[in-house]
């Protein structure tokens, strides 16, 4: 089906028949430190362009021996622990490492350190160098009964990683059994050197990292990893533009499959049609899909003027938009074009239809009138709803991976993207710590005139353009 109703997982390779890097006692310390030093993993040996794996035999390193048997040293920039029971394993741990990320939630059944937990480690480490950065099984980023896993999986992911990045080494990373611990490590390191998770799993196996046993650590673990390596298998496959249309201050994107030469155009505008069938016909592409993210009142869309030039094309809009179209889109569906998909995500209350359409990989989503850049539509026409626009973007897009991309369909001080990580810290209206109730306060003192093309804008959009 050219659409599909559901997320698919994201498709694991096998492990069967893989080489391990070690035998019989393994390095840990040599294996994590040449990814670290090297941004490789094991040693690699260099030939010409290409480099191959080999197996090391070097031993584990007992260089450093402390009161928790949880304690596993990795190398000379990280280590790994479990529960620090009292203040001899907190004071080895300061003796050795200058930093700590700390992931129990300091729940009743979850600590990683006696007395205050996270906060004892704040008293011994200082608040520069510490981190907390709760890993939570419970969470949606480990259920892998709910399609959208893999999304919330590398948004957990990013969370650990910005953590590390920003910690002065070396580091020790801390849990209640050194299991979770063992696994953002790993996951990290994999993919700095950007390695498969078959070889990752491998070396934690060997290396007697006990994630790699438990099932929901294992499955994130393998998601985050895949997810990257994904992501570099696929740079320089995907054609992207960005248009803009000055008068509505409307952005246009085109996306396009390398391979099969098969494109999708998001938010077309009527005025700029031949710009856009200019570039679909000068980069030799098939245009199958016009999509809009909602119905828009400022502007009339471009997409049946576009069927007209390139007649295999179809219009998408969203079943909840009550506007005509080819294809009627609802949350959690596929929109494929060649090797390519966006998930469709239903992000209402700017109007009750709007949509944002995330990349495959999580790299980018373009989020109509929902989430602008330093703002988001207005919720006072077409069935708007302050609350129900709150609730989309809180659950939906500011739940997506820090580093993804945020395109819009509108701008109007000249900025052409931010990220989700961007918008959490520094949207006035919508950042962390603004509540629903403020966020309603807020729109309601907008106080903004109707947009210019209201009454020709609305009854067009309605049957997908002229």
């Amino acid at each position: 089906m050219l659409i599909s109703r559901r997320i698919q997982n994201i498709a694991f390779l096998s492990f069967s028949g893989l080489a391990s890097l070690f035998l019989g006692q393994i390095a840990v310390h040599a294996f994590f430190h040449n990814i670290i030093t090297s941004n490789i993993i094991g040693p690699f040996i260099s030939n010409g362009s290409t480099s191959r794996y080999t197996r090391s035999t070097l031993l584990f390193a007992k260089e450093k021996t402390s009161p928790s048997t949880n304690y596993r040293y990795i190398d000379e920039n990280f280590g790994i622990d479990g529960l620090i029971s009292d203040a001899s394993e907190l004071q080895f741990l300061q003796d050795n490492y200058k930093s700590i990320l700390y992931l129990c939630p300091d729940t009743p059944t979850d600590t990683g350190c006696f007395e205050q937990g996270f906060e004892t480690l704040v008293k011994a480490f200082g608040a520069e160098n510490s981190r907390h950065v709760p890993l939570d099984l419970s969470t949606s980023a480990f259920q892998f009964t709910d399609n959208s896993y893999p999304i919330h999986a590398i948004a957990a992911f990013e969370n650990f990683q910005q953590a590390l990045d920003s910690l002065i080494i070396p580091t020790v990373i801390v849990c209640k059994k050194n299991i979770r611990s063992s696994a953002v490590l790993a996951t990290y390191l994999g993919v700095k050197a950007q390695v498969s998770e078959e070889q990752v799993f491998a070396d934690s196996t060997a290396a007697g990292l006990r994630y790699v046993d438990n099932d929901r650590l294992r499955l994130w673990s393998k998601t985050v990893l895949s997810t990257y390596m994904k992501r570099g298998a696929n740079s320089g496959r995907l054609i992207f533009r960005q248009f803009f249309e000055k008068e509505s201050s409307t952005y246009t994107y085109l996306l396009a499959d390398l391979p099969s030469k098969e494109a999708i155009l998001i938010d077309p505008v009527l005025e700029t049609v031949e710009r856009d069938a200019q570039f679909v016909r000068e980069l030799g592409l098939n245009l199958k899909y016009c999509l809009n993210t909602h119905m828009h009142a400022d502007h009339i869309t471009g997409s049946g003027r576009l069927k007209g030039l390139f007649p295999e094309c179809k219009s998408i809009i969203s079943e909840a938009s009550g506007a005509q179209a080819d294809v009627k889109v609802h949350d959690g569906d596929l929109i494929r074009f060649g090797t390519r998909h966006l998930v469709v995500l239903a992000t209402p209350g700017h109007t009750d239809g709007c949509v944002s359409f995330l990349l495959d990989d999580s790299s980018m989503v373009f989020t109509g009138d929902a989430l602008l850049i330093r703002g988001c539509g207005r919720t006072d026409f077409q069935q708007g709803s302050a609350r129900l626009l709150y609730q989309s973007i809180q659950s939906k897009l500011f739940t997506l991976p820090g580093s993804c991309l945020v395109y819009p369909a509108h701008n109007y001080i000249g900025v052409a993207s931010s990220t989700i990580r961007e918008e959490m810290e520094h949207n006035p209206r919508l950042k962390v710590g603004i509540s629903c109730e403020c966020f309603e306060e807020i729109m309601a003192a907008l106080n903004l005139a109707p947009p210019a093309k209201l009454d020709v804008a609305i009854p067009a959009n309605m049957v997908c353009g002229v």
